[in-house]
């Protein structure tokens, strides 16, 4: 699994060429975005449904997973309301509360990955794959707060910066 968390990761992927289809093997099953340094907001789809993880999914041709740390108000969703709605545990358990707005959209999932995490993840679909299937994945991969993928990329990204500006 590869995952992308800064815009220099993904100005490395269009650098190198490593959508192109002499790649293709080396580029894995299923692929996580967090959309921006530092902020980790899931900007539900830009207003038009068609996030970061389903733009470079469609460019690459693969499957993709969007993962937020923090949800802006869309739909009438907001933060709170879905903490309250994980406290409560009513909809599907403690752990995981459908992102349905006002207009009874679906735009993801909230999940408090691990037992001992207070804050919830935001999940959406990218490209390729479903829902339900983006939540088992991201579930797969989480040992803390944050999927593995993302927080290894999201360290070795701080040392790259670091070292460039050393």
């Amino acid at each position: 699994m590869y995952m992308l968390d800064t815009k220099h990761q993904i100005g490395a992927w269009f650098q190198y060429g490593w959508f192109s289809s002499t790649h293709s093997k080396s580029i894995p099953e299923h692929n996580l975005y967090s959309r921006g340094r530092g902020s980790g907001r899931l900007f539900f789809f830009f207003f038009a449904g068609f996030g970061l993880a389903c733009h470079l999914g469609v460019l690459a041709d693969l499957p993709t997973i969007g993962i937020g740390k923090s949800l802006h108000h869309v739909d009438d969703l907001s933060q709170s309301g879905v903490r309250q709605h994980l406290e409560e545990g009513e909809i599907c358990g403690k752990d995981l509360v459908p992102l349905i707005g006002k207009s009874g959209q679906v735009w993801g999932m909230a999940l408090r990955s691990t037992s001992s995490s207070s804050k919830p993840i935001y999940i959406s679909i990218g490209h390729r794959i479903s829902l339900d299937s983006s939540v088992k994945v991201v579930r797969s991969c989480c040992k803390f707060r944050l999927p593995e993928p993302i927080r290894l990329a999201d360290i070795r990204s701080r040392v790259f910066l670091q070292k460039m500006q050393d």
